[in-house]
């Protein structure tokens, strides 16, 4: 009899012992893909940042060979973005203003709307006009000339 209970204990024992290794790595797994999903987000971020950075002016400020390497990141990331945001209806907003459609949101407003996907709720209280964008006022008219 007492084998019996020797057995089942250690049967008992072997199910507890993978039900928490299986719980555990879905928990992990979970984790690993919310922290890629953050690192996505700090993708589109720099893209917009490289995107802005010469104001439409890149033809003027950039050599041939700078000009072509800027294109080929800037589209390597434009490719990247689509294959791995899941919402379209951001992921159309993005490119609309990619090319600087009229009805397309402003690129602090789409930073929003990632933020929100990102975080799976609303922005209560942090708005786009509360995202600084460098240079301003003055000192970019001085870089870029007039707009």
């Amino acid at each position: 009899m007492e084998i019996y209970w020797t057995i089942i204990i250690a049967l008992i024992t072997l199910i507890i012992g993978g039900l928490i290794g299986y719980f555990s790595g879905i928990k992990l797994e979970s984790y690993r893909f919310e922290i890629r999903r953050r690192e996505q987000a700090v993708r589109i971020a720099e893209f917009f940042a490289r995107w802005i950075k010469y104001r439409g002016k890149e033809e003027k400020l950039l050599s041939k060979e700078e000009l072509i390497n800027y294109y080929e990141d800037l589209t390597r990331m434009s490719f990247e973005i689509s294959l791995w945001i899941d919402d379209e209806e951001i992921l159309k907003k993005i490119m609309a203003r990619l090319v600087h459609r009229e009805e397309a949101p402003e690129v602090r407003e789409l930073l929003i709307e990632v933020r929100d996907l990102i975080s799976k709720s609303k922005t209560k209280f942090f708005k786009a006009d509360d995202i600084v964008v460098w240079p301003k006022g003055e000192k970019e008219d001085e870089i870029f000339g007039q707009k």
